[in-house]
This record gives C-alpha cells, sequence and structure tokens, in this order.
C-alpha cells in the first residue's frame, strides 16, 4: 500500500501470475488513469546465475487528480523481485506528485 493523504491510496495485489493495482482516489476530484498497465522490461548486470531467482519485475502507472486548473499528476514506479525459493514477492513503490501546468 503507498497512501498519500488527501490524494490518494494504492493498493497492490499480486496473482501467481499477474499484478492488480488499484488507485483509490481521496482527493474529492475527479480521477484519470493515463497508462496501459503492462509491465517495462528490467535490465540485469551481474552474475546471472546468481540473479535469475529473484525475476525482478518494473511496473508504470499515471493518472492525474482533480478539476482542470487545479489538478495534480501522479507517477507511479513498482518493482518487484521474485523470491521463488522461498515462495515470495517482495514489492516496493515510489511515486512522484507535482502540479499539472
Amino acid at each position: 500500500m503507498l497512501d498519500a493523504p488527501g490524494l490518494f491510496r494504492l493498493d497492490v495485489t499480486l496473482v501467481p501470475d499477474s499484478m492488480r493495482v488499484v488507485v483509490r482516489n481521496t482527493s474529492g476530484g475527479p480521477l484519470a488513469c493515463s497508462d496501459e498497465g503492462y509491465g517495462r522490461p528490467v535490465l540485469v548486470q551481474g552474475e546471472t546465475a546468481a540473479l535469475a531467482p529473484l525475476h525482478p519485475g518494473h511496473h508504470q502507472t499515471a493518472f492525474t487528480l482533480g478539476e482542470p486548473g487545479d489538478t495534480v499528476e501522479v507517477r507511479v514506479i513498482l518493482a518487484t523481485l521474485r523470491l521463488t525459493d522461498r515462495g515470495m514477492v517482495r514489492v516496493t513503490g515510489q511515486a512522484t506528485v507535482r502540479r499539472a501546468v
């Protein structure tokens, strides 16, 4: 979960072969998504044998909140590491929020 009080809450749910991202609008204004929802390629450097069990993933989402003239743009990056030998997936996230020009 990634929470920006008064703007949005982002919930991430993992299922065996995909990731579901839900944006909960807490801003009171309209929400408009502007991405296609597909994962991005990940380039890995280092010993391939050591990194192979991690199965890294990179996902992005973007949306706007608010009325015209008072809009914020949000860009979210989510990274995943699938630790298959432990049966775990680690998700980390970062959001950039800025006023639209």
